[in-house]
């Protein structure tokens, strides 16, 4: 079948709505697709979902096309990684159930002569949306870039590696009619499809367009629980890099109990290091007030609330992950609370994948798994899968046998690592040397490929 290695549900699924830029994409991996009020006008609450872009990309999928929008897939699985790509047997059960087909031949006709026209390309009842409220930031995480960080934005305007003027004009906001048309497809199709919402940034803790958003979700499922319309609990999950000053946290928390009465809640704190490492790759943050705010999270025993961490394995943070989740764990034993590890790794930019390493860094997500095997069993049951210590242990072990098989000698990665590190550590003045003493032979290979590349 022409989509065997291609199948994904996700992009019928899986809608990610960023008000900053005006833009649409199909996961989270993939490039945004530009709104305009043209296409608003054109389409209506189908510009949400269903666009001819977007069917055209689903058309691309099931006639086996590795289409670039989704590079950072093929990547990981390229190296033998496991990505967010469920493959061809998830798809086909997700096909018969969207079309109460009872046979998997019933369902491969169906794929197979799918055409741009075809019913099957068209989104109506996605089960998972995610939403960027804004780039306003306080951090400037590696990885990381201006669409979603306003201080990345300032840094690389103020070395003049980014146009101010292009800048403002493309991150100015959400435009009235998208966000007219945003809440009028939550109403007809969104709250009576969706599984999962999900809160991204910047910082939403930060944005003031937060709360007023988490007040206008409430009432759309209030009035829907009033006319006894709604069936289930939906879990809503926010991403924060938990930096928030008091100011910020105490109205977190206020919202986080009224949430609570409405949805199932999930918050995942973005951390992976500890200390100066986070405070290196995670530029800004401060370790103790990271560090106090997930305490005072977890000292309050809240109902339908869970806590974990989205934790982004990068090539600066391999090292140093059992540490990390030994700390993860010493939380869950001294609030005797159940703490989900999500699965993340870093693809973009290629010199922060892990992938880059030489494969003798591999141990040390061995040893991370093994930790995590150790203590697994331990855990209180969570209501997502997707974010138990077993899954995560799963998880690391495959992403240490790709980076153990990957033996590609990415010499513009070096190039890039060396070049990056230097870069970053001289603007915000760290100490690289002194953060991460291990990695110290790889940067000076890193070095070395750079020199000769730049001789060549």
């Amino acid at each position: 079948m022409k989509a065997e290695k291609t199948a994904c549900r996700l992009l019928w699924n899986y809608p990610v709505l960023n008000f900053t830029t005006n833009q649409i994409r199909l996961c989270c991996r993939t490039p945004g697709k530009d709104i305009s009020n043209d296409l608003i006008d054109n389409l209506g609450t189908n510009v949400i979902l269903n666009t001819d872009d977007l069917k055209q990309r689903r058309l691309d999928m099931l006639q086996g096309i590795k289409h670039p929008d989704c590079n950072v897939c093929w990547t990981l699985e390229d190296t033998g990684a496991q990505s967010q790509r469920l493959g061809l047997e998830d798809f086909r059960n997700f096909i018969k159930e969207k079309y109460d087909i009872e046979t998997d031949e019933k369902a491969n006709e169906l794929i197979e002569n799918a055409d741009i026209n075809s019913p099957l390309l068209e989104s109506k009842d996605p089960y998972m949306l995610e939403v960027s409220l804004g780039n306003l930031c306080d951090l400037k995480c590696v990885y990381c870039n201006q669409d979603y960080s306003s201080q990345w934005a300032a840094e690389l305007i103020r070395f003049g590696e980014l146009d101010k003027d292009e800048y403002e004009s493309k991150a100015k906001g959400s435009s009235k009619e998208l966000e007219d048309i945003f809440w009028k497809w939550f109403y007809q199709v969104g709250r009576h499809s969706l599984d999962r919402i999900g809160i991204i940034g910047g910082e939403p803790l930060i944005n003031d367009r937060f709360y007023p958003f988490i007040d206008r979700i409430i009432e759309a499922y209030k009035d829907l629980e009033e006319s006894g319309q709604k069936k289930k609990k939906v879990h809503m999950w926010i991403v924060t890099n938990l930096n928030a000053p008091e100011t910020y946290m105490k109205k977190f928390e206020e919202k986080l109990d009224y949430l609570s009465d409405y949805f199932f809640v999930e918050v995942h704190a973005s951390m992976e290091s500890l200390n100066e490492k986070s405070e290196f790759i995670r530029n800004g943050v401060k370790w103790d007030r990271f560090n106090s705010n997930v305490e005072r999270l977890l000292s309050v025993k809240r109902k339908n609330f869970e806590f974990g961490f989205q934790m982004a394995i990068n090539s600066l943070s391999v090292t140093s992950m059992t540490d990390f989740l030994k700390y993860a764990y010493s939380l869950h034993k001294k609030f005797d609370s159940s703490i989900t590890l999500k699965q993340n790794v870093v693809g973009y930019p290629s010199w922060l994948s892990p992938m880059i390493l030489p494969a003798q860094y591999a141990k040390h997500l061995d040893q991370a798994a093994d930790f995590v095997e150790s203590v697994q069993d331990e855990m209180p049951p969570i209501t997502d899968d997707f974010g138990t210590w077993k899954r995560y242990s799963a998880f690391l072990r495959e992403v240490s046998i790709s980076m153990k098989s990957n033996n590609e000698k990415k010499k513009v990665e070096f190039t890039n690592f060396y070049s990056n590190i230097q870069k970053l550590s001289s603007r915000r003045k760290l100490k690289f040397h002194e953060i991460f003493p291990e990695m110290k032979p790889f940067l000076l290979f890193c070095k070395v490929v750079s020199i000769s590349q730049s001789h060549d």
